[in-house]
């Protein structure tokens, strides 16, 4: 796994925001990134289940050549178009949303199971739409207690800071905290996935159990709030983020008017073109399947 170095970390009206980098300079920090986030793409059960089917259509039933056309045919068709608008991109939202997973668990102590990922489980309908409701969700364990992960995901390249994504980053976070059916749904989405993986440990069980305690605890808004952690994350590429320690995109954030959540806001200071990078990394693994 890559490294992150943590460059900047400094309040802003009461949040604490870090600000993370990864050597991009270094060929074998980029091919680490690289190489997480194309066997994540790889994982998608839809390329899965393309090879699947090509394997049941092997000889004696039909000509090998036809499964393997099959095989590329359905990959062809579970692969996202190209948005015109690059912002709108859905291969930049899966990559985005795998980073943010790949930071969370390196420096925050979170976990992501893919049986309940909506990315992985993503289903051909849905390819080219953006997944509903919050980007990345997950568990994290810290200091033997359980918190329920809502990240949003925004990236950008503007010159200006803040820049326009930091707003639309806010008002997803401020949608999350004030709408508790929003996080209860998305914890019954993830119970009901967990719940069909074959347990064999305590730890999953643990999981498990407090879903379920929380699903009940939602009852109360306050409740709730407490056993949820919320990262709003940035990626950003822009250079005067380190070298003036300027976190300005989360100027909009204040911790009195966020009611008092837990809350850590993150930067992650990418050196690349993320629109560019995203689609390249999308590319890279289906060609690779």
């Amino acid at each position: 796994m890559p490294i992150f170095n943590r460059k900047v970390r400094k309040k802003i009206n009461g949040i604490e925001v870090s600000v993370y980098e990864v050597d991009l300079s270094s060929d074998e920090e980029l091919n680490k990134l690289k190489t997480f986030l194309i066997n994540k793409i790889k994982r998608i059960k839809l390329f899965n289940e393309a090879e699947s089917y090509a394997d049941l259509l092997s000889p004696p039933n039909l000509s090998r050549k036809f499964g393997q056309a099959l095989h590329e045919r359905i990959k062809e068709i579970c692969t996202p178009e190209d948005h015109k608008i690059k912002w709108f991109d859905v291969k930049r939202s899966f990559v985005s949303e795998f980073m943010s997973q790949l930071l969370l668990e390196r420096k925050y102590s979170c976990l992501f199971f893919e049986d309940a990922d909506k990315r992985i489980n993503v289903t051909p309908d849905q390819i080219d739409k953006h997944a509903p409701g919050i980007d990345v969700t997950g568990i994290q364990y810290q200091n033997s207690e359980f918190k329920f992960v809502v990240c949003e995901v925004k990236a950008s390249g503007q010159s200006n800071i803040p820049c326009d994504s930091s707003e639309l980053l806010l008002k997803d976070i401020e949608k999350a905290r004030n709408s508790k059916n929003r996080v209860s749904r998305e914890i019954l989405y993830y119970l009901s996935k967990l719940k069909n993986i074959d347990i064999d440990n305590d730890f999953l069980k643990e999981i498990i159990t407090f879903l379920a305690d929380l699903i009940c605890e939602s009852v109360s808004t306050d409740a709730l709030i407490n056993r949820l952690v919320f990262f709003p994350f940035l990626i950003r590429n822009n250079g005067k983020i380190i070298d003036d320690s300027n976190v300005k995109d989360f100027e909009g954030f204040h911790k009195d008017k966020l009611k008092d959540i837990n809350l850590n806001g993150i930067i992650w200071s990418f050196e690349d073109n993320i629109d560019d990078f995203s689609r390249n990394i999308y590319e890279e693994a289906l060609n690779d399947l």
